[in-house]
């Protein structure tokens, strides 16, 4: 792709909204993926991938979100690219788009694996017709409705095998359970939401004796179609969580602008005698070594002082949840809360009297071990605000105009708010964009370059900025809502992935797909 080069003159205004009339008078449906095969990637090999889905025939580029060398598979008739990997890229998850003349697709996760992939058998939904599985092996397949997935492997006595199912983590409505059987059908083990990995499966296991061993996996909730997809990794020792693979270059766009300075938890802190001080504001990493275990920190609050404390687990790969109490140092309560969906343990408490205060952190079932990770920010609160879009990508012609939809959540802040869009190319701009005061909702015209070529794409973000109290105050516009649309499966999208535009080159301006309409309960 050919270097892009800076917007070498603006239009008018009056030209850039006839030009966006225009543009909007012709649309174009963008590419939209809802397969690839295979779902892994080899590290330090090259895998032909082929992507399913609608308006794919205008592909000509593949975008990652980590260091792959892609090639367009031509003379095709599906479209296919040829992804390698670095050997030493990790075990993990990243995310791939299309790009083509009529735009770019959406987001759609893909496995980085070393295991040799196997595509699912047709026939193998039963003990008898069960899929042979020699060694270490990654699975491709999709679970019918009321029909399991068979699959035979053998074991010495002694052996360790690792078993998990990854379909929840790439964004499928599978939620998966997966059982153990011997050779004559007796449950040894079973696994429905293994901790840590969301509804996915995961069972680890040590052979009693050698011979033949089965396993089972269906949708616990007996649901299944071609969208019910799943990888099963069988091996000796599989590795997790399994982190998202961001390429270095996407961190200027999806980086916090204000972050906090970070601590780590010192053991012994499980009373209020062991206490550990904070000096706020601050991000602390604590682990819960053992299962009961508790961490006790301290802190001091002036009079009418408000705090903000948010806790981070399950979107970082942790199996825990956060129960969290403030105290007094004579330990009377002032406050506590649960991690309940998609949140992850937060408090916001108003302090009555100047003082020193300890905040209490516990794994909710009282679980502990070496992945019982969490981090919490805790803060003074201050007026602000938060931005949000609904949008996560975008095409239009070359010098051509686009909007975006931005939503700001204030917090005792009700000024204007300045818009600017971050684009270290110089081929996007915008100008006397901003959020009104009193007012939360605004749609920020983009100007790109006359310059760039068609299939062109860059990634950008857009920034809000005000003056509160004297200090400047800059947040992200986050992508967040636009991900939980495209991954509805997935409490927590990528946090990679927040904060991050994509903007493309196409013939015309791209209407965006829009969700399949959820089905009505019966």
């Amino acid at each position: 792709m050919k270097a892009l080069r800076r917007i070498a003159s603006l239009k008018g205004l009056s030209a850039l909204f006839l030009a966006g009339s225009l543009a909007a008078s012709s649309v174009e449906a963008a590419p939209s993926i809802t397969r690839i095969q295979p779902s892994a990637l080899t590290p330090g090999r090259t895998t032909l991938v082929s992507f399913t889905g609608s308006d794919l025939a205008g592909a000509t580029r593949l975008w990652t979100s980590f260091p792959a060398t892609v090639t367009l598979q031509p003379d095709s008739n599906q479209t296919q690219f040829q992804l390698r990997l670095p050997k030493e890229t990790p075990v993990g998850i990243g995310a791939v788009r299309v790009i083509g003349t009529n735009g770019m697709s959406d987001l759609i996760l893909v496995l980085a694996d070393p295991l040799p992939t196997l595509a699912s058998a047709d026939t193998n939904h039963s003990m008898a017709s069960a899929q042979p599985i020699s060694g270490p092996a990654g699975i491709d397949g999709a679970c019918e409705g009321l029909r399991s997935d068979f699959f035979r492997l053998a074991a010495k006595k002694g052996d360790r095998v690792s078993v998990e199912v990854v379909a929840q983590r790439l964004g499928s409505p599978l939620d998966s359970w997966i059982r153990l059987l011997d050779e004559h059908g007796r449950e040894l083990a079973a696994n429905d939401d293994a901790p840590g990995l969301g509804s996915d499966s995961r069972i680890d296991f040590r052979s009693p004796k050698s011979g033949i061993y089965f396993l089972e996996l269906r949708d616990s909730r007996h649901a299944g179609g071609g969208q019910h997809r799943y990888r099963l990794r069988i091996g000796p020792s599989l590795p997790t969580p399994l982190p998202f693979l961001s390429h270095a270059d996407l961190a200027p766009f999806t980086t916090p602008i204000s972050q906090l300075t970070a601590a780590t938890e010192r053991e012994p802190n499980h009373d209020g005698a062991h206490a550990q001080s904070l000096q706020l504001p601050v991000e602390i990493e604590g682990r819960f070594n053992t299962p009961h275990d508790r961490d006790v920190y301290e802190f001091q609050s002036k009079k009418g002082e408000r705090f903000v404390i948010r806790g981070r687990t399950r979107s970082i790969g942790s199996p825990c949840d956060l129960f969290l109490r403030l105290e007094s140092t004579n330990g009377t309560k002032i406050a506590e809360a649960n991690a309940t969906g998609a949140d992850e343990g937060s408090l916001t408490n108003r302090f009555s009297e100047a003082g020193v205060y300890r905040l209490v952190a516990e794994e909710l079932n009282h679980g502990g071990g070496p992945n019982f990770a969490y981090k919490l920010a805790v803060q003074p609160f201050a007026a602000g605000f938060a931005l949000s879009t609904q949008t996560e990508r975008v095409s239009a012609p070359a010098g051509e105009p686009f909007t975006i939809e931005v939503r700001a959540e204030r917090r005792d802040y009700d000024g204007p708010i300045a818009l600017k869009v971050f684009d270290p190319t110089g081929n996007l701009l915008t100008t006397n964009a901003a959020i009104p005061a009193k007012t939360n909702l605004t749609r920020i015209t983009i100007m790109s370059s006359d310059v760039l070529d068609l299939g062109d794409s860059l990634p950008f973000s857009i920034t809000g900025h005000a003056i509160i109290n004297d200090a400047e105050v800059s947040e992200r516009v986050s992508t967040m809502p636009a991900l939980r649309t495209r991954f509805p499966a997935l409490p927590h999208p990528p946090r990679e992935l927040d904060d991050l535009l994509m903007f493309s080159v196409s013939e015309s301006l791209s209407a965006t797909p829009k969700p399949p309409a959820k089905k009505k309960r019966k």
